[in-house]
């Protein structure tokens, strides 16, 4: 069976010749592979591929959005141009290209009942309640 790290590993590959992923492939080949082993079963993220890694933003979990947008509108690297994919792992091809604006909206949706993600360098990430509470503990992006 092809998972979705599989199709990003694909897609990385395929793209080499064109400038992507020329440095940083820890990126995918660690961060991204352990995020999307212990992400929720439906849990969709936007990956940006680069000339130097990626970037998997969670969607809908209360993240600021400007962390997204940051690697594909304003990224300092303009050799080559970011790529922007949907991660939808209840979608038929659960792996598709989308341009920036689609990208920035899907980067944009608030997360549901108020949720929102802290991130503390001492203490990773977890996500806040609105009663103040936390849940679980995400995994580093």
């Amino acid at each position: 069976m092809t998972t979705i790290y599989d199709r990003l590993s694909a897609i990385a590959e395929s793209k080499r010749n064109e400038g992507y992923l020329s440095a940083y492939a820890n990126d995918l080949h660690v961060h991204d592979r352990a995020t999307l082993e212990r992400a929720e079963p439906t849990q969709r993220f936007l990956w940006i591929l680069r000339e130097n890694g990626t970037a998997l933003f969670p969607i809908a979990i209360g993240h600021d959005s400007a962390w997204a947008t940051y690697w594909f509108r304003d990224s300092y690297s303009i050799r080559v141009k970011p790529l922007c994919y949907l991660i939808d792992p209840s979608a038929r091809n659960p792996v598709r290209a989308i341009d920036y604006d689609r990208a920035e909206r899907l980067a944009k949706e608030p997360a549901p009942d108020g949720r929102r993600v802290r991130v503390s360098i001492d203490r990773g990430a977890y996500v806040e309640m609105p009663d103040g509470s936390r849940e679980r503990t995400l995994p580093p992006y």
